[in-house]
């Protein structure tokens, strides 16, 4: 193996690792399957003997887990908050049409969307907050969930080619 051929693989895999983590915080670009085209690029590049099935699947899985976590975790954070299946349509709209509008609307997109459809459906206006508030945690605890997950996608990438990164810091 050449260690310029897997510098520029690591280098390579690093690139959508760092898109995958903007993906998590950003709803707009889905942040596990970048990481999943890096490990491929890396493979394709350097090889793939170090990925054997369970590999493969155990971050397939994962990477799934990741797509979902901005939709379920927005859901849950409305119902925590009492709020109804309105609601949580309701954050889920604003999460998606506030990908357009910025930060701001990322962050008051899911509060406002749930909030809004609340009030819409003859809710209190403290309920409607409520959910909102839901809306807001979820997102939160949607991010945190993405980021770990990446955190062991990578972290366990990294661990499978320590090997060849060791072969050639001996060749040095």
């Amino acid at each position: 193996m050449d260690c310029l051929q897997l510098t520029f693989g690591i280098l390579t895999a690093f690139l959508f690792f760092i898109v995958a983590v903007a993906g998590a915080i950003l709803p707009a670009l889905p942040s596990a399957p970048f990481a999943l085209i890096g490990m491929l690029f890396y493979g394709l590049i350097v090889n793939f003997d170090q990925f054997d099935t369970l590999f493969i699947s155990v971050q397939i899985v994962l990477a799934l887990l990741t797509l979902l976590m901005d939709y379920v975790a927005n859901a849950l954070g409305v119902k925590a908050l009492g709020g109804s299946k309105a609601g949580m349509f309701g954050a889920f709209a604003g999460l998606f049409l506030g990908m357009f509008a910025g930060p701001f609307g990322l962050v008051f997109g899911p509060v406002l969307g749930a909030a809004g459809v609340e009030l819409l459906t003859g809710k209190k206006t403290f309920h409607a907050v409520r959910s909102g508030i839901g809306g807001f945690i979820g997102l939160l605890l949607g991010t945190i969930s993405k980021l770990f997950l990446l955190g062991i996608m990578v972290a366990w990438f990294l661990y499978r080619i320590t090997p060849q990164i060791a072969s050639c810091i001996n060749w040095i």
